[in-house]
């Protein structure tokens, strides 16, 4: 794991955490024996290998804090991310975290290789967010939100945006976000599981 992300997204790790698609990260994650490193690819020697489109996954109930994953989800199937999503709440603890880093879906990054499955942008995360969908008025959840799906209950703490570097101090960088292409380079997600 890169130095800084230890650093941005410190303050949500615990006691037990997994790295979703650590790669040649796992180095970095190893000196920490807090973390478990989950990758479909035996070769970057992981401490589980498993392909994230087979679910479940292969941990029990609550027993992680943490999950934490790097350009991994895009690879997942569309029609498997929800059901991948409810694996992750399922597999933390409650109140623990999930953090997603990937490619966001204006890039080229995110729609040109032929590898990414998944496209990102904050409706993406916001959207797994219940209170989006609660009718004060009814005092219940809209009827057509989760369309048969197991949606969990999340709350959406943090959505960064990520510019690419010739954007960062734009100061039309929103205009130019909504209108053009290669402006935001990835989408970091910190959603918090509710019970």
């Amino acid at each position: 794991m890169r130095d800084v992300f230890v650093h941005t997204y410190k303050m949500y790790f615990g006691k037990r955490n997994l790295y979703i698609g650590s790669g040649m990260d796992r180095a970095q994650t190893n000196i920490r024996h807090e973390w478990v490193n989950l990758d479909s690819n035996p070769e970057v020697n992981p401490d589980v290998v498993h392909d994230i489109n087979v679910l479940p996954l292969p941990f029990k109930d609550g027993e992680f804090n943490c999950v934490f994953s790097c350009h991994t989800l895009e690879h997942a199937k569309p029609e498997r991310f929800i059901h991948l999503v409810a694996e992750i709440h399922r597999i933390l603890a409650p109140g623990g975290w999930f953090i997603s880093i990937t490619p966001y879906g204006t890039s080229d990054v995110a729609w040109g290789m032929p590898q990414h499955r998944m496209l990102f942008n904050e409706l993406t995360w916001n959207s797994l967010d219940r209170r989006v969908y609660y009718d004060n008025n009814k005092g219940k959840y809209g009827e057509h939100d989760t369309e048969g799906l197991p949606f969990k209950n999340w709350n959406v703490a943090v959505i960064h945006l990520i510019p690419f570097t010739e954007f960062e101090n734009d100061p039309e960088i929103e205009f130019k976000r909504k209108h053009y292409r290669n402006v935001i380079m990835e989408i970091h997600g910190v959603l918090q599981r509710v019970e």
